[in-house]
């Protein structure tokens, strides 16, 4: 376990690496102005060694026991989005530009989409998330969200390009969609916000700051959870994002623009996937190879399995590891560097 989250913040700080260097000064006012946010700007030092006064006091809950295997799709290389539905699963392989549709023992049912910017083409998708019987993939290299009907067939797209001056190949990588549009958010130093994107608007909504991770729909809210934290590192005088810190469950509230704090959750959890449900809320840390289980307070109650190997991700690089739960219990977990699926399945 001390190997697993020592590696959990490797990645992170292999991911982040840092800002730039423009000057102390600059970052002073930065931080001090970021004392104020519900994420503020903290000391890189002080999050190192709160994780390793942290390595010490966790110890795995187990209620169920889940079977671990590991699936390789045929042809897929790199899965990252992951939807299961009624009658089958739904992945999206980032390195060859499609969506794969398989049944639950993994077995290709069929393959849609090409490289390209038309319909049904791809450049790098992600996330795949149902809402209200439409499927909706984010197309993160073409800067779109492309919407499908319940047969998969195209019905139109959503532009998401932003531009950011100071971060130019900015792509959204985490997706929750309500009534309200589409909240997306992806890695940045200057863009680490969230973006609502609403109907006929193509500027979106800012909400937040400091912020990465993923998002989900709950009951018509959209909760945030962090990946990392936003730091600053002295001795180089650099920002960067690291993970093995606090981690925290949010509201995103668009009306204020900004989010509101639910509760506090297991620091080292940096989750790249969430979902909430009547029992709680489950989540994928990358690092400790592990779904987690929490009460909505934010108290830990249970680890559902360890997938050996998740830990080898270095997030950003080849995608971001999603997870789903099929109608029977099983959680799907991609794992695009490896390029395979872990299904994790309760043993009677």
């Amino acid at each position: 376990m001390r190997k697993q989250i020592l590696l959990c913040l490797l990645i992170m700080i292999i991911f982040s690496m840092s800002a730039c260097n423009s000057g102390s000064e600059l970052y002073k006012e930065m931080i001090k102005e970021s004392e104020d946010y519900i994420l503020p700007i903290e000391d890189a030092k002080e999050i190192d060694r709160k994780v390793e006064e942290d390595l010490s006091k966790f110890t795995h809950i187990y209620k169920d026991n889940y079977k671990v295997e590991k699936l390789k799709i045929d042809g897929v290389d790199n899965p990252v989005g992951i939807l299961c539905r009624e009658q089958d699963i739904l992945i999206t392989d980032r390195e060859n530009d499609r969506l794969v549709v398989t049944d639950f023992e993994g077995n290709v049912i069929r393959k849609i989409g090409e490289t390209g910017n038309g319909p049904l083409e791809f450049m790098s998708p992600g996330e795949i998330i149902r809402y209200e019987n439409k499927v909706y993939i984010l197309d993160e290299k073409n800067y779109r969200v492309q919407i499908l009907d319940e047969n998969l067939n195209y019905v139109e797209e959503i532009k998401t390009k932003h531009a950011d001056p100071n971060d130019p190949h900015f792509v959204y990588q985490n997706m929750a969609i309500s009534k309200k549009g589409i909240y997306l958010n992806g890695f940045s130093f200057t863009s680490d916000q969230v973006h609502l994107y609403t109907a006929g608007t193509t500027e979106p909504i800012v909400i937040g700051k400091n912020f990465y991770g993923p998002l989900y729909n709950y009951q018509e809210k959209i909760y945030a959870m962090n990946t990392s934290i936003k730091t600053y590192l002295k001795k180089d005088d650099s920002l960067s994002y690291r993970g093995g810190g606090d981690n925290y469950l949010f509201l995103v509230n668009d009306e204020i623009r900004d989010f509101e704090l639910k509760c506090s959750v297991m620091s080292m959890t940096d989750t790249t996937s969430f979902l909430i449900n009547e029992a709680g809320i489950v989540a994928l840390s990358v690092g400790n190879a592990s779904l987690f289980t929490f009460e909505m307070d934010g108290r830990y109650t249970s680890t559902v399995a360890i997938m050996e190997g998740l830990d080898e991700e270095v997030l950003g690089i080849s995608g971001i590891p999603n997870f789903s739960v099929s109608s029977a219990g099983d959680y799907y977990v991609t794992s695009p560097k490896n390029g395979i699926i872990f299904r994790c399945s309760p043993e009677e």
